[in-house]
């Protein structure tokens, strides 16, 4: 979850809202978008970490397995930044 007043975003570890009931995008109390999908050609997006740095921002990162070869050692990395600032 990401929160900077009064806007809140809940997702699962890998980024992406959608997988249960809460998640979503919130303005207030109102769910303005319940999910997000991410899709890579036919690659697989599999989660290394998630880290909360300052207020309001968070960066998912992710291997992508099979976009660069068929080799189980994946050469594409992902960074996603979620940055939500005050409306205005």
């Amino acid at each position: 979850m990401v929160l900077r007043a009064p806007v809140q975003v809940w997702s699962r570890p890998g980024g992406s809202p959608g997988e249960h009931p809460i998640d979503g995008i919130y303005l207030g109390d109102v769910r303005h978008i319940r999910a997000i999908g991410l899709q890579v050609g036919d690659s697989s997006v599999e989660t290394v970490s998630t880290d909360q740095v300052p207020v309001g921002k968070v960066i998912f990162q992710a291997v992508l397995r099979g976009l660069d070869d068929a080799t189980p050692d994946p050469g594409v990395r992902l960074t996603r930044t979620r940055t939500l600032r005050r409306p205005g």
